[in-house]
């Protein structure tokens, strides 16, 4: 099991393993606090992404980590808060205060994530209806089909950026 050292050098936290096989850290208090955020927004995305990432697992266990430094060196943040009553001690996790930050990022994120796929899935199927099934190297190797696929897609994209789903029909 690896020892590990910390302290402060001026606003620098230093995290320094002492394991030839690990890394030293060193961050201001300010990186610290953008970290814990990129950690959390990190998590929000791969936790939306079903079990396609295989190491969902110890990208939870850094999380948890990165906010026990967060809680530990930076407390005045209000971003990360040792584990609630019903959990173990030994976890710590964002706050509230968190979650109300990251909310315009993550409603956008959602936003151009919905739009990008409703444009891909439209701009194919107009594509198929056009041409029929392509080969992916068939469609790489024509530069007409592959810029006919291409402006479907910006199409779509102004469209829904422009209008949204207001005029969006689906018939069924």
């Amino acid at each position: 099991m690896p020892h590990y050292g910390r302290g402060d050098i001026g606003n620098r936290l230093i995290i320094t393993a002492m394991n030839p096989a690990k890394i030293q850290l060193n961050l201001t208090c300010e990186e610290l606090e953008q970290l814990t955020r990129m950690i959390y927004l990190a998590q929000y995305v791969i936790d939306s992404s079903a079990d396609v990432y295989e190491h969902k697992a110890a990208m939870k266990t850094l999380m948890e980590k990165v906010f026990q430094l967060g809680y530990e060196h930076i407390p005045v943040s209000g971003l990360c808060q040792k584990s609630l009553d019903d959990e173990p001690d030994d976890l710590y996790s964002h706050t509230i205060k968190m979650e109300e930050e990251a909310e315009p990022v993550l409603q956008a994120f959602c936003d151009d994530v919905f739009y990008e796929c409703i444009s891909n899935e439209l701009a194919w199927r107009d594509f198929k209806e056009k041409y029929g099934y392509v080969s992916s190297n068939t469609l790489w190797d024509n530069p007409v089909l592959n810029d006919y696929l291409e402006s479907l897609k910006d199409f779509y994209l102004t469209e829904l950026a422009e209008n949204g789903l207001l005029r969006m029909r689906v018939t069924v």
